[in-house]
């Protein structure tokens, strides 16, 4: 439900923004969720996307421990990578949205996180 809120209130964003945006060009959302192959070791969740205006990242409330994001190639658990506590998430709406390769760490190996991108198709 909050996400088709999300993607609606996108749609209305653009709007005034490109007034020659097709009706035929809809929202699309997909889902880059996934689970840390390696504790400690980054992993890339979204390669760089010019056309990217929606990402949400969240650390599950019942997380065992911080996810550390970062937007470039890597994540670090030590030093410039944003920390999400357990429960704790990023939203970037619009041209607030970073289009670049998107990356997570933890220490926990089989740490979660839930990932949602898209543009307009």
């Amino acid at each position: 439900m909050r996400l088709r809120h999300l993607a609606a209130t996108l749609a209305l964003l653009l709007a005034p923004c490109a007034p020659a945006l097709a009706i035929s060009r809809v929202p699309v959302v997909s889902d880059c969720s996934g689970a840390l192959t390696t504790g400690g070791a980054s992993q890339s969740i979204l390669a760089v996307d010019a056309n990217r205006l929606l990402l949400i990242v969240q650390n599950p409330i019942g997380a065992a421990g911080p996810l550390f994001v970062n937007f470039g190639p890597s994540a670090s658990v030590s030093t410039g990578s944003i920390e999400l506590a357990p429960g704790g998430s990023l939203v970037f709406l619009a041209e607030a949205t970073p289009t670049t390769a998107v990356a997570v760490n933890s220490a926990t190996q089989g740490a979660r996180w839930i990932c949602k991108a898209g543009g307009i198709g």
